[in-house]
């Protein structure tokens, strides 16, 4: 997926066909708020957020449309 600094938040603003994060129902649009219980504040805390994961499967919170919404999404396996 491909990410923009919003405040507070990552939007997400591309999603691969195919990708962890279209399989976990990412979209276009959405608002990562939190991963694996760590706040999303900005693309890069993101980044950090996801650390050392490769391969498992964690909780991203998402805003969307006003809802706050759980995915879980299960990271690409190479780094």
């Amino acid at each position: 997926a491909q990410l923009v600094g919003r405040d507070r938040a990552a939007l997400v603003a591309s999603v691969e066909d195919g990708a962890p994060a279209a399989t976990a129902g990412l979209s276009v649009g959405d608002l990562i708020v939190e991963l694996a219980g760590t706040p999303v504040t900005d693309p890069d805390s993101l980044r950090l957020a996801l650390g050392d994961r490769p391969g498992e499967t964690v909780e991203l919170v998402v805003l969307r449309g006003g809802a706050r919404l759980t995915l879980s999404v299960q990271l690409d396996s190479r780094r």
